[in-house]
C-alpha cells in the first residue's frame, strides 16, 4: 500500500478551510493520527494539489469513489470533474496564482486517483503510463465496469512487489486479455453496430472514408486481425456486393471469401457471417 492511501482510513478527519485554501484536522479520538498520516502524505506532492484532493475524495459518495477506482484516466475526467476541481478550487484562488488551471487539475486527479488506489503512483511514471495512456482510457470506457476482473487482474501485475510489467506490456496483458475473454462474438457486436451507423447515417461518403479507417479500427481496437480482413474485404468490393444484392446469400459471402483472400476455414466462415448479417439491406 502506498503512503497516501492511508489517507482513507482518516478521511473524515479532514476538512477544508476555503478562506485559508488548506486542510484542518477536526478534533476527534484520531487527530494525532490523522496529522501523522497527513504530513508523510504532506512531502509527497505538492500542498495544495493534496489538499483539494483530499477534500475532493471525503465529499465523494462510495459509488463515485468505486467509479473512479476502475476508471483512472485524467483526461476522461478533464471536461468533467475536472472541471468542477478548476471552477471551486484554482479559478477563485485568492493564495495560488496559477498559469495552468488545466495542468493543475489534472496533478490534483492523480493525487485523487493515489489517494483512493491502494497502490496508484501519481510519482511513478510507468504507473501513470499506462493509466494515462489513450488505450487505457478507450478501453476502460468501454469494459471497465463489466470486466473489472480483467482489469484488476493486470493491475495485480503492474503493481507487483517485485517491480511488475512495464506500462506497454500491462496494455498488451490487458488487450489480450479482455479479447480472450469477451470472444469473437465482440468484434461481430461492434462490426455489426458500427455498420448500421455506418448506412444509417451515410459515412460513406465522408472524406477519405473517415469513420471506416478512423472510428471502426478504434472502437474494435481489441481484435486488430478481424479488423485488417474487414478493411480488405471492403476495398475488393465485398461490402457493397453484399449491399446491392449481387451476392444473395451467406454462402456466396464466403465462396467470394474463399476466392478473393487466404483466410482459414473458421475465419472466412466468421467473416462472411458477420459480413452477411452487417451489410444486407434489412427486410430482405
Amino acid at each position: 500500500m502506498q503512503e497516501l492511501h492511508r489517507l482513507m482510513e482518516y478521511i473524515n478527519c479532514y476538512r477544508y478551510d476555503k478562506k485559508e485554501e488548506e486542510i484542518v484536522i477536526v478534533h476527534s479520538p484520531y487527530d494525532e493520527a490523522a496529522k501523522e498520516v497527513y504530513d508523510k502524505a504532506r512531502r509527497l506532492c505538492r500542498q495544495w494539489y493534496l489538499d483539494m484532493a483530499i477534500d475532493c475524495v471525503r465529499e465523494m459518495s462510495e459509488n463515485d469513489r468505486d467509479y473512479i477506482l476502475h476508471h483512472m484516466n485524467s483526461i476522461k475526467y478533464h471536461h468533467g470533474y475536472a472541471m468542477g476541481i478548476r471552477n471551486e478550487y484554482i479559478h477563485c484562488s485568492a493564495k495560488h496564482f496559477t498559469l495552468m488551471p488545466d495542468d493543475d487539475s489534472t496533478q490534483v486527479m492523480k493525487v485523487i486517483f493515489s489517494i483512493i488506489h491502494p497502490y496508484y503512483n501519481h510519482r511513478d511514471k510507468n504507473c501513470t503510463d499506462y493509466f494515462e495512456s489513450f488505450e487505457y482510457g478507450f478501453l476502460s470506457d468501454d469494459y471497465g465496469d463489466d470486466q473489472r476482473e480483467v482489469f484488476e487482474a493486470v493491475e495485480e501485475k503492474l503493481f507487483a512487489p517485485d517491480g511488475g510489467m512495464t506500462a506497454d506490456d500491462a496494455l498488451k496483458l490487458l488487450k489480450g486479455s479482455l479479447a480472450a475473454k469477451l470472444g469473437k462474438k465482440e468484434f461481430k457486436r461492434i462490426f455489426t453496430e458500427f455498420m448500421k451507423d455506418y448506412y444509417e447515417n451515410d459515412w460513406a461518403s465522408a472524406d477519405n472514408d473517415f469513420h471506416w479507417k478512423s472510428r471502426f479500427p478504434m472502437k474494435a481496437r481489441l481484435f486488430p486481425l478481424e479488423v485488417k480482413q474487414a478493411s480488405c474485404l471492403k476495398d475488393m468490393g465485398l461490402f457493397d456486393d453484399v449491399r446491392l444484392r449481387k451476392i444473395r446469400s451467406q454462402e456466396q459471402c464466403k465462396q467470394y471469401i474463399d476466392e478473393n483472400l487466404s483466410l482459414d476455414e473458421n475465419s472466412a466462415l466468421f467473416m462472411a457471417e458477420c459480413i452477411w448479417e452487417a451489410c444486407t439491406p434489412s427486410g430482405t
